[in-house]
């Protein structure tokens, strides 16, 4: 059933797509309503381009259940999909904002979201755009080149990639996507892979650093293999203690603790504790800071300022 859409219109979709899909991930991570509600909009508008692409008018209309309707009609998405669509419909109305009223949506609903969402895209990408899994890629050839690094790089390499605090399955995961083992570990031929994907790969820093750009890249070459990306970022237990150690040796009053407890909606108990770190952690990912669950001075003069505010929600810190 693939439409014939110029080479352009497919690229900049498929972009769209990916950058989509990567905002869902860390929308997902701090708030799953709104991730269900984000999800619910990807998938009006997948439809509508569907729509568009087979009449003769320019506007279809938006909401879902009409969209589903002329598709049905004219035989343009098989029963399998229409299903995960319904599905993207009903938890989408989770997240609406006219909900206030019902309960907050449970994590594995975001999941089984994520999951609909994942096999209308695939769908999507096959049959209407004309791309299969992979076929970018192999056209392009090995993600990642020979490459070296100065022993300079790799140290700075080193820092940023393990500070970042990485989800240790989304490495494993961007490790076999590089033709690397996948243990999930960052170690040297990990920096050096990235290193030479960047190199292959225009408009990226070349510093063999996981930064947004880079990340970005990476996660739109998961999505072509039909791979769903795991939570990109997480506080291990590893971190988690430092972070604790470090927070306690900032020497804050138990009075200044508890108004940070506050606004990061823990218990008040004036002391830094796993809780505190891990609330303060997923705070840092709703800001758009360096999530490491350490109180560093930007995270300390935000949190002493940010009262009743509305959180702004931003992408990580560019790279360097």
């Amino acid at each position: 059933m693939a439409h014939d859409l110029p080479p352009e219109i497919v690229r900049q979709r498929l972009q769209r797509l990916s950058l989509d899909q990567v905002r869902i991930e860390r929308i997902l991570a701090v708030d799953a309503k709104a991730s269900l509600t984000a999800m619910r909009t990807l998938t009006e508008r997948i439809l509508a381009e569907i729509l568009e692409d087979h009449s003769d008018t320019s506007h279809v209309g938006s909401c879902i259940a009409e969209l589903l309707a002329q598709l049905g009609k004219r035989r343009l998405m098989p029963r399998r999909v229409r299903v995960h669509v319904r599905t993207l419909q009903e938890l989408g109305n989770l997240g609406s904002h006219h909900q206030e009223d019902e309960d907050e949506p449970e994590a594995d609903e975001a999941e089984t979201a994520r999951a609909s969402l994942a096999a209308l895209v695939k769908w999507y990408r096959q049959a209407h755009l004309g791309v299969a899994p992979g076929e970018f890629l192999e056209a392009q050839g090995p993600l990642a080149v020979a490459t070296g690094m100065s022993d300079a790089q790799l140290v700075r390499a080193r820092r940023y990639n393990r500070h970042a605090n990485y989800n240790p399955a989304l490495t494993a995961q961007l490790q076999e996507l590089l033709g690397l083992g996948h243990h999930g570990h960052w170690d040297d031929d990990t920096i050096r892979g990235i290193h030479g994907f960047q190199l292959r790969t225009p408009g990226l820093a070349r510093d063999g650093m996981l930064g947004p750009g880079t990340l970005r890249a990476l996660l739109g070459h998961l999505e072509q293999r039909g791979v769903i990306p795991v939570q990109t970022f997480a506080l291990t237990p590893e971190a988690r203690a430092g972070a604790l150690s470090w927070n306690l040796t900032r020497g804050l009053d138990p009075a200044r603790v508890a108004s940070i407890q506050v606004v990061l909606g823990v218990l008040e108990t004036g002391r830094w504790d796993d809780r505190t770190t891990d609330a303060l952690f997923r705070w840092q990912l709703d800001q758009g800071l360096g999530p490491d669950g350490m109180i560093g001075p930007l995270a300390l003069s935000r949190l002493s300022g940010t009262g009743d505010r509305e959180r702004e929600r931003c992408p990580p810190t560019p790279e360097p």
